[in-house]
Order: C-alpha cells, then structure tokens, then sequence
C-alpha cells in the first residue's frame, strides 16, 4: 500500500522528508482532482489529506471512501493548541473516539 499526502507546500514538505509522496495543490478543486486520481490508480492507498483542504470537499470525500479502499486521513494543519493533548489529536485525525 503507497501513502500520499495532499496539502499546501508547507504541509506536505515534512511527511516527503519521511519518505512519504508529498503532492502540492493550491486549492480544494486540485485536492480533489489529485485524490480521484490516486485513487483510480492506486485503488488501495494510504492518503493524508489537509484538514483544511478536506473541510471544503467533505461531501465528496466522503463519497471517495465509501466507493474505495483507500484510508483518507484528514491531517490538522494548524499549529493546534497546547492544551490539545495528543490523544485527542489522533482522535481527531482518525476521526474515531479514543
């Protein structure tokens, strides 16, 4: 299974230097166009995705999942808070309850 991640120049440059494919877009419109083709070309695939860029396509990301096998995983971009702990980072991420 590859990974990618989607995002601006910033996000994506720290997940390339642990050998993640890192691609750049500008806006919500390229983000999608770029997941739909990873996803058709890959079929199974681990892909990160800027919570800021998800947000805006949220309706057909989560068409996306439901039609493939691919884990989409929205990343929060923004430095966060510091009373955010970790535990709910991941929680908000994998948007599960832990």
């Amino acid at each position: 299974m590859k990974g990618y991640i989607i995002g601006n120049k910033d996000f994506t440059l720290g997940f390339r230097l642990i050998g993640i494919k890192g691609i750049t877009v500008q806006n919500s419109d390229e983000a999608l166009k770029i997941l739909k083709e990873i996803v058709k070309k890959e079929g199974s695939a681990l892909i990160f995705i800027s919570e800021e860029l998800s947000s805006q396509i949220q309706d057909e990301l989560d068409e996306i999942r439901s039609q493939s096998n691919a884990l989409i995983i929205e990343v929060p971009g923004k430095v966060v808070k510091e009373s955010q702990t970790a535990q709910r980072l991941i929680a908000k991420a994998l948007r599960v309850r832990v």
